[in-house]
C-alpha cells in the first residue's frame, strides 16, 4: 500500500509536470508565433509602402514634371517670340510715325506715304504675331495648370490612400499576431467539441463571446492606455474549474512621414499660373486691337494714294494752253486734295496710331518679359528640393503640399512583443485528486525592420532593402 501511494503520488506529479511542460512549450510557441506574425504583416504592409511610393509617388512626379518641362519650354519659346515682335513692332511704328511727319509735296506722297504705310502694315503684321504668340503662350500655361491641378490632386490622394493602408495593415497585423498567439496555444486540445466550435466563432469575430460562467467565454478586443491589444478566452473543464489563456501584443506605429515636396507649395505655383493666363490673355487683346489699328491706318492711305494717282494722271497731260489747260486746273486740284487729305487725314491718324502702337507695343514687350520671369518661377517652383521636409501626422496636414515621395516614416521602435498568460488552477482529471497548478508567462520580440521606404532613386528599389521579420528574444 505504501508502494502504491507512493507511485500514485510520484504518477500524478509526473503528469502534472508533464503538462505544465506541455503548456509551457505551448505557451512559448504561441508568443512567438504571435510576435512573428505581427512583424512578418507589419513587415510586409512596409515593403508594400515601398513600392506604393515608388509606382504612384515618386514616378507620378516624374513624368509629370517632365511632361510640364516640355510645356514650359513650350510657352518660353512663345513667350521669347511675342516678345521680339512686340519690340519690332513698336520700332516699326515709331519708324512710320518719323516718315509719315516728313513734309511732302504732291508727288512726295508717293515716296513717303508708301513707305509710311509699309511700316504701319508691317508694324500691325507683327502685333498680329506678337498677340498670337501671346495666346499660345496663355494656352500652353492652361495646360500646365491643368496638370498641376490633376498631379496634386492625384497625388494628395496617393498619400492618403498610402497612409490608409498602412492603418488598416496596422490593425491587421495586431489582429493577425493575437490571431496566431491563440491558434498556438494548445487551448483546442483541450476543449470539447462544442468548446471547439465556440472557440473558432470567437476567433474569426471581433466582439466578445459569451458570458462570464459560460462553458466558453471570450473577450472582444481590447487596448489599454498604453497602446497594448490583449484579448482573453476563457472556458471550463469537467470539475467546472475555469481556464484563462490571454495575449498581449505591442506593436509600435507609425508616428509621422517625413514629405519631400516642390519648391512652391499648390496654392503658391496655383496662384502664380492663374496670374500669368490673366495677364497674358489681357496682353494679347492689346495688342491684337492695336494690329487692328495700325492695319485700318494703312488702308487710309490707299485713299490718298488714290488722289495722288488722278493728280499724277492730270499731270502728264498738263500743259499751259488749251485744248490741255483742263487737265492742268484738275491736276492742281487733284494735288491740293490729296495734300490736304494726307496731311490733315492720315498724318492725324497715323500720327496717333503709330505713336500710340509704338508705345503700346513697347510697354507690351515689357510686360511679356515680367511674364517670362514669374514663368520662370513657377517652373523653378515646381522643382523638388531634397531639402524640403515636412513632418506629416495626418492627410490634413499635407493638403497644400506638392508631394514628390515619402522621405521617411517615423515609428517609436522597430520590434514587437507578444505576451501569452495560462492559468490553469488544477487539474483537469476526474480520477486524481485536484492539484495546485502554476500560472505560466511567456514573451517573445521580433523585428520588422530591414527596408528603407524613401529609397526609390530611379524608379528602383534594391532587393537588399526590405523589411523582414524575425525572432530577437524570447522569455
Amino acid at each position: 500500500m505504501i508502494v502504491l501511494v507512493i507511485l500514485l503520488v510520484a504518477a500524478i506529479a509526473t503528469i502534472n509536470i508533464g503538462r505544465v511542460s506541455l503548456d509551457k512549450t505551448c505557451s512559448a510557441n504561441a508568443a512567438d508565433a504571435g510576435s512573428l506574425a505581427a512583424a512578418s504583416v507589419w513587415a510586409s504592409a512596409f515593403n508594400v509602402l515601398t513600392e506604393i511610393n515608388k509606382d504612384q509617388i515618386k514616378t507620378w512626379f516624374d513624368l509629370n514634371y517632365f511632361t510640364y518641362g516640355v510645356l514650359y519650354n513650350e510657352a518660353d519659346s512663345y513667350l521669347n517670340d511675342a516678345i521680339r515682335d512686340a519690340l519690332l513692332a513698336s520700332t516699326a511704328a515709331a519708324a512710320s510715325l518719323a516718315v509719315a511727319s516728313s513734309p511732302v509735296t504732291c508727288r512726295e506722297i508717293w515716296f513717303y506715304g508708301i513707305a509710311a504705310a509699309v511700316l504701319d502694315g508691317t508694324a500691325s503684321v507683327l502685333c498680329f504675331e506678337a498677340s498670337q504668340s501671346t495666346a499660345a503662350f496663355s494656352i500652353c500655361i492652361q495646360f500646365m495648370k491643368s496638370l498641376m491641378d490633376s498631379f496634386y490632386e492625384q497625388q494628395w490622394k496617393n498619400y492618403c490612400d498610402a497612409r490608409s493602408y498602412m492603418e488598416d495593415s496596422y490593425i491587421n497585423a495586431r489582429k493577425t499576431g493575437l490571431s496566431y498567439a491563440f491558434s498556438n496555444s494548445c487551448i483546442s486540445s483541450k476543449l470539447s467539441d462544442a468548446q471547439n466550435d465556440a472557440f473558432s466563432v470567437w476567433m474569426s469575430s471581433k466582439s466578445a463571446y459569451g458570458n462570464d460562467g459560460d462553458p466558453f467565454n471570450g473577450t472582444a478586443y481590447v487596448i489599454d492606455s498604453d497602446g497594448k491589444f490583449s484579448r482573453t478566452c476563457n472556458w471550463l473543464d469537467k470539475l467546472s474549474q475555469k481556464h484563462t489563456v490571454s495575449a498581449t501584443l505591442e506593436l509600435p506605429n507609425i508616428t509621422s512621414y517625413e514629405l519631400q515636396h516642390t519648391v512652391g507649395s499648390y496654392s503658391q505655383i496655383s496662384a502664380l499660373l492663374d496670374g500669368l493666363i490673366s495677364r497674358a490673355q489681357t496682353i494679347s487683346g492689346i495688342l491684337n486691337s492695336t494690329g487692328v489699328s495700325l492695319g485700318a491706318t494703312a488702308v487710309l492711305f490707299l485713299a490718298v494714294f488714290a488722289m495722288s494717282i488722278v493728280a499724277y494722271v492730270c499731270f502728264n497731260c498738263c500743259c499751259p494752253l488749251p485744248p490741255c489747260y483742263g487737265c492742268c486746273v484738275c491736276y492742281a486740284a487733284w494735288c491740293a486734295a490729296a495734300v490736304v487729305a494726307y496731311k490733315l487725314t492720315y498724318l492725324a491718324q497715323s500720327g496717333i496710331v503709330s505713336a500710340l502702337a509704338a508705345i503700346v507695343a513697347a510697354v507690351g514687350a515689357k510686360s511679356l518679359y515680367s511674364l517670362k520671369s514669374n514663368n520662370d518661377l513657377a517652373f523653378a517652383d515646381w522643382a523638388p528640393d531634397p531639402d524640403n521636409m515636412h513632418t506629416s501626422t495626418s492627410c490634413a496636414d499635407a493638403e497644400n503640399l506638392m508631394i514628390v515621395k515619402i522621405n521617411k516614416v517615423t515609428l517609436p521602435g522597430w520590434i514587437t512583443k507578444c505576451s501569452t498568460t495560462q492559468q490553469h488552477p488544477n487539474t483537469s482529471s476526474v480520477v486524481m485528486p485536484p492539484a495546485g497548478y502554476p500560472t505560466i508567462e511567456s514573451s517573445s520580440r521580433a523585428k520588422f525592420d530591414g527596408g528603407d521606404v524613401g529609397k526609390v532613386e530611379n524608379w528602383t528599389v534594391d532587393p537588399g532593402d526590405t523589411y523582414d521579420p524575425s525572432i530577437v528574444g524570447v522569455n
